[in-house]
This record gives structure tokens, sequence and C-alpha cells, in this order.
């Protein structure tokens, strides 16, 4: 019978072929990830109460006589918005809890409902553009690894100029041109290292 031999890890071929593992460790940023899952976190949560807060509008508010066509149009908006779990804007949340005060009262239980959604909508706005600064700066961190891996590691440089004499003069013109090259060229060439 056969015995069966696992192959060699991935992180085993790293090794032999002297690129320490470390090096393809850096690539990571938990932090950026873990940011992300409790963005999608507030995200879900939000698209619950926007559903809830959406059919709350459309059994109190919106069958109000007192509303005008076009406050109507603007609730059933806003309720359309909160379906689809998008985060409302500030000055519609404070149009919306003004007519819901004028419309059924400040003791209406829809005010807290809007105040909540509020604070969830700034909250997820906020988030965002933190996330999306935090993917800019990780792009652009991800990108200089290999060229500070070549330009840092003699192990790497002994590599690239034992495989081919040609591609290690390439990659230190590269290297010396990195600040010169578009974001397009820099990713490609940052790509190949890897």
């Amino acid at each position: 019978m056969c015995e069966f031999r696992p192959l060699i890890a991935g992180s085993a071929l790293l090794r032999v072929a002297g690129c320490p593992i470390r090096l393809w460790t850096q690539a990571g940023n938990p932090q950026v990830f873990q940011k992300l899952r409790q963005l999608n976190v507030l995200q879900e949560h939000y698209d619950d109460l926007g559903k809830g807060l959406a059919d709350c509008l459309g059994r109190s508010l919106v069958p109000q006589t007192s509303l005008s066509r076009e406050e109507r149009a603007f609730v059933l908006t806003v309720r359309r918005h909160l379906f689809h779990g998008t985060p409302l804007r500030e000055r519609d949340c404070q149009q919306l809890m003004a007519l819901a005060d004028r419309c059924l009262g400040s003791s209406s239980p829809l005010l807290k409902e809007l105040e909540h959604a509020r604070i969830c909508s700034r909250n997820i706005r906020a988030r965002e553009c933190e996330a999306s600064r935090d993917i800019t700066q990780e792009q652009e961190r991800v990108l200089q690894l290999p060229w500070e891996f070549v330009c840092a590691t003699p192990i790497a440089r002994a590599l690239l100029q034992r495989m081919n004499p040609l591609v290690y003069r390439e990659v230190e013109a590269q290297v010396r041109r990195r600040g010169q090259m578009n974001n397009r060229k820099r990713r490609q060439s940052s790509d190949y290292l890897w």
C-alpha cells in the first residue's frame, strides 16, 4: 500500500528559496481588516435598523394627512433609502425628525429611532472615510515592500543576480527611478518583484 506523504508547506518552500517568511507576512495588516470587519458589523446593524424604521415610517408618518405632497415624497424617498441600507444624510434626518415631531408629537417613539439612525449614519460615514484612507495608505505601503525587500536584503539581491543579471540590473534601475514611475507602472513592477 502506498504511504501518503504531505508536500512541503509553502512557508518551507519560501525558506528554501531564501526568502524569509517574515517578509511575506509584512504584506498583511490585521488592523485594517479589523476596522473593515467593524464597519461591516455596523452596516449590518444599520440595515436591520433601516428596514424596521422604514416600516415604521410607512405605518405612522406616510399616512398623515397633514403632510404636503412634497413632504410625503421626501418621506417616501428616505424610506426607500432606509430599505436599501443607505446611511441618511444629517440634513435628511433633521428634516424627518421635524416632520415626525410636527405630525406625531414629541413623545413619538419614532423620534428615538430616527436619532439612533442619525447616529449610526454618522458613524458609518466616518468609518467609511477612515477605511478609505487606511486602504489607500495600505496600498502605498504594500507597493513599497518589495522595493525595500530588494534594497535591504542581501539574500534578495543575491537571488536576483543569480537568476538573471539582466533582471537584477533592471530592478536596480527601477529602484532608482521608483518615485518617478506612475502608479500603474509602480504596481506592475511591485507585482513582478513579489
